[in-house]
């Protein structure tokens, strides 16, 4: 089974005038790196939120996720330190925030993400039916773990 040239693919997307850039979320950076060369210009947006400083020294250009709403300073933190040119820096914030990643994947990455945001202050509602909301406990102890890692509820 032959499969798909993903960089070759973007390469013919791009040559439609109006296409300017690609979000990529496959965690594939070799595949990332092949399309900043084939596509002069291109605009990569990074997607997998865990991996923002690999898609970065790969070539993208910026980053978009689910947990950028939980974490805007730190991913902020993140990018700046990268373009300042301290990988090592970049990379520590990076494993800061998977700490955090991990725990709302553990909880339902939208359930967890809707259930942040609410704590935060901002009425996100609940995830969509079949997802159930939390139950007290599993939210206190969610909101314990976010805290431990230096998540901050207060807007």
């Amino acid at each position: 089974m032959k499969t798909a040239d993903i960089p070759a693919l973007v390469k013919r997307i791009y040559e439609i005038d109006t296409v300017t850039g690609v979000k990529f979320t496959i965690p594939n950076y070799y595949e990332l790196h092949r399309i900043r060369e084939m596509c002069e210009g291109i605009n990569i947006i990074n997607g997998p939120d865990e991996t923002l400083t690999c898609g970065l020294l790969m070539g993208a250009d910026a980053g978009i996720g689910t947990t950028y709403n939980v974490m805007p300073v730190w991913f902020t933190e993140l990018y700046s330190t990268f373009k300042a040119g301290n990988i090592a820096g970049a990379t520590q914030v990076q494993f800061k925030i998977n700490r955090v990643i991990e725990a709302i994947i553990r909880n339902g990455t939208i359930r967890a993400t809707k259930e942040a945001l609410n704590l935060m202050g901002f009425d996100c509602g609940n995830a969509a039916f079949p997802t159930k909301k939390m139950p007290d406990a599993q939210l206190a102890a969610f909101k314990t773990e976010l805290e431990s890692y230096g998540v901050c509820f207060e807007i």
